[in-house]
């Protein structure tokens, strides 16, 4: 069960940071960093309790953490950028 909120709040993090990148706004950034958060909590659990190739995994959690990582600064430069107006 957890394998699946992990899955469902990584891909859900993908599309809010992308929309809080189009369309800036505090709840959709804070709702994407909270999602981000939670989706490295539960990946450390699961890394935790379930051994398997490790040198994978941790290479697919950086490009996920490089990717939304990435698009949660741009998101915050705009909404930055927008609020001071």
């Amino acid at each position: 069960m957890l394998v699946l909120f992990h899955i469902f709040a990584a891909l859900v993090t993908l599309v809010l940071s992308g929309l809080a990148y189009i369309r800036p706004s505090t709840k959709l950034f804070i709702g994407s960093l909270g999602l981000f958060g939670a989706t490295f909590l539960s990946g450390v659990f699961l890394t935790v309790t379930r051994p398997v190739h490790i040198l994978s995994v941790c290479i697919t959690g950086l490009i996920y953490s490089a990717v939304v990582g990435s698009g949660l600064l741009a998101a915050k430069r705009r909404l930055a950028a927008n609020t001071s107006l």
